[in-house]
């Protein structure tokens, strides 16, 4: 007879002592690459945002800029084609005088 306790199964059928372990075989190099890698990570991460929020902000800037200047050249165009209908209006009023009735 076995004098030793059997171990119980866990609900998923995988036997106790069987989860997540660090095996003493993975290189010390390995774990602190990996976390070198994360924390490089996490400072592209950071900087990329701040990148990010800097060119929305300047964007945002440059729009509302470029806006302005557009309306005052749509202004200024604007004003001169009213000159020049002003000019044809006059020119066809002086032909329109010409003619005899």
């Amino acid at each position: 007879m076995d004098t030793h306790p059997v171990a119980s199964s866990k609900a998923d059928g995988t036997p106790p002592g069987s989860g997540w372990h660090l095996d003493k075989r993975v290189p010390l190099a390995m774990i602190f690459a990996i976390i070198v890698q994360t924390i490089g990570l996490v400072v592209f991460v950071a900087r990329l945002e701040t990148r990010v929020a800097h060119l929305e902000a300047n964007d945002a800037r440059t729009t509302s800029l470029d806006l302005s200047g557009r309306i005052i050249r749509v202004e200024t165009q604007l004003a001169g084609l009213n000159e020049t209908t002003v000019r044809i209006e006059r020119k066809v009023d002086s032909l329109i005088d010409r003619v005899p009735r």
